[in-house]
């Protein structure tokens, strides 16, 4: 059944919220590790997230018959979204500037915009989306440079700049797939089991570090900002935006992702007392401007590139 145009809107309301829960995982993030080493975050964040999950875990794997493949798809989901890409971005942030690392993190709605209209017949690339793409893009980049567009041009790639293009490449794969598996999961289901999978591939690296079977001594400012990133971040978040790709498309989901330093920005001035200059409120209404012209001027486009998928 296709969606109405409430349902549609509805889904764009979460799939904001969603944006606002991952910008805030910036700052959570900012004081979690001054206890926590990032292998130790990502583990408690997705571990705690798979036990908010385990009640309907247990009722799903009690109704419904074990899928070999749809789980092996779960899995390399979980491989893909919840270990590789935090695994790479954290780890390339040691090796790379910030404004490199948040540079190339920008170009993942247009690489998944690309990749959606490669892999997928309803995702058809049109003026309109490219157009708010683009202006989004300079949005971000003005954000993330505070109007300095010209820093972009004195860095030479390195190492770690690489393993930040993985990292994208990781995440937009993991949208890719996504789309494919909820031809025969839900949104739910996915996200769930993802997320154990996920929690669980940490473990032979946390041993490998020495971590496994010792547990920090974080305060309750760490530990707050882990469970937030577990039930909002994670446990929400994840939730609103796989059901986004499934309801309104892969190529749209990822232009909204433009959101997330806009809702960083906005948790930094108001949490961290950071300052908010022209160059920044600039970046700010690009970003909108090319999300706004997406869902104003292309109505009837966004509508054509929507799937509909039957309700069961």
């Amino acid at each position: 059944m296709c969606l109405n145009g409430k349902a549609v809107f509805q889904k764009k309301i979460f799939l904001v919220f969603a944006t606002l829960f991952w910008g805030g995982t910036f700052i959570a993030g900012k004081f979690a590790v001054q206890d926590m080493h990032a292998f130790q975050i990502a583990f408690y964040r997705f571990a705690l997230a798979s036990l908010c999950f385990l009640p309907f875990l247990i009722r799903e794997i009690r109704k419904t018959p074990f899928n070999l493949k749809l789980h092996l798809g779960y899995f390399v989901l979980g491989f893909l979204a919840i270990f590789s890409y935090h695994y790479l971005f954290f780890y390339s942030l040691t090796l790379t500037s910030a404004i490199s690392a948040a540079f190339i993190v920008a170009l993942n709605p247009i690489i998944t915009t690309l990749l959606s209209s490669l892999f997928f017949r309803d995702e058809s690339l049109n003026y309109f989306k490219l157009s708010g793409a683009t202006i989004a893009f300079l949005g971000v980049l003005f954000v993330i440079t505070s109007g300095n567009l010209n820093l972009m041009t004195h860095h030479s790639l390195n190492y770690g700049d690489i393993l930040m293009f993985l990292a994208v490449f990781c995440w937009s794969a993991s949208i890719l797939l996504s789309r494919r598996l909820m031809r025969n999961s839900k949104a739910l289901p996915l996200t769930c089991f993802s997320t154990f999978y996920g929690a669980l591939i940490h473990l032979p690296f946390l041993y490998w570090k020495g971590f496994l079977g010792t547990f920090p001594q974080a305060s309750l400012l760490t530990w707050g900002s882990v469970i937030y990133m577990a039930i909002f971040s994670t446990a929400i978040a994840y939730i609103f935006y796989y059901e986004s790709i499934q309801k309104l498309g892969a190529s749209f989901t990822a232009l909204m992702l433009n959101l997330i330093p806009i809702w960083a920005l906005f948790f930094a001035v108001l949490i961290l007392g950071e300052s908010l200059t022209v160059e920044k409120v600039v970046g700010v209404v690009l970003v909108l401007s090319g999300i706004s012209f997406i869902n104003l001027k292309s109505r009837s486009s966004l509508r054509n590139d929507i799937p509909c998928h039957s309700e069961e």
